[in-house]
């Protein structure tokens, strides 16, 4: 049996956890919505694989700083406005 004090760790790490593993870093995917714009027309402009820009879209991993300008140019807005902050 465990006691309710570790209980309580065991949730709170598991929470920590859970919020971190499914933290969205960028709103590429919104912005592309947002500007009636294709993942594709996005992949064929950066001269990428179109999984490349799906792996962005999700946030299962992060364009570098030089693709973040990029994408930004792409669809004409600053690339602060691509972050989630």
């Amino acid at each position: 049996m465990f006691s309710l004090q570790e209980v309580i760790i065991f949730i709170s790490l598991y929470l920590c956890h859970h919020a971190y593993k499914h933290r969205r870093y960028n709103r590429i995917k919104a912005m592309l919505a947002l500007k009636h714009r294709t993942a594709k027309e996005l992949a064929h402009y950066l001269q990428i694989a179109p999984q490349t820009v799906s792996y962005w879209a999700t946030n299962s991993r992060q364009p570098h700083l030089d693709e973040l300008f990029a994408i930004a140019e792409f669809l004409k807005v600053g690339p602060c406005e691509l972050l989630e902050i």
